[in-house]
């Protein structure tokens, strides 16, 4: 919608996100914070069951070593993570994580530029 009258048609409505579908990190954002590092004995019981981040809240799944197991149900994602290969966690879309083994892995947070000071 280019015209101010496509626009403000959509006001209110759920628009497509589609780097969120894509699972890949926009551009301008800040780090917030970070967790510690985890391994197949630490990882806290939420992560390993379904959960999510705050709004605007992105994260980077970075592993140090091993494999670990991300799913993302609503957008159909199952994916391996390794050192080579990370994740990213789209805002509010429920995802959780599994230990395929000895892994040591922690998570980036960050806000967009615009809302890190929200």
């Amino acid at each position: 919608m280019t015209s101010e009258e496509g626009r403000r048609s959509r006001i209110g409505a759920e628009l497509d996100c589609v780097r969120c579908d894509r699972l890949e990190l926009p551009t301008d954002l800040q780090p917030v914070s970070q967790t510690p590092v985890f391994t197949q004995d630490s990882i806290p019981p939420g992560l390993l069951r379904e959960h999510r981040t705050a709004a605007g809240v992105w994260g980077r799944i970075v592993l140090t070593e091993g494999r670990l197991g991300y799913e993302v149900p609503a957008l159909g994602v199952s994916v391996e993570l390794t050192p080579e290969h990370a994740g990213v966690i789209a805002p509010e879309i429920p995802h959780r994580v599994l230990a395929l083994g000895p892994v040591r892995f922690r998570v980036n947070l960050f806000r967009s530029a615009a809302s890190a000071g929200t």
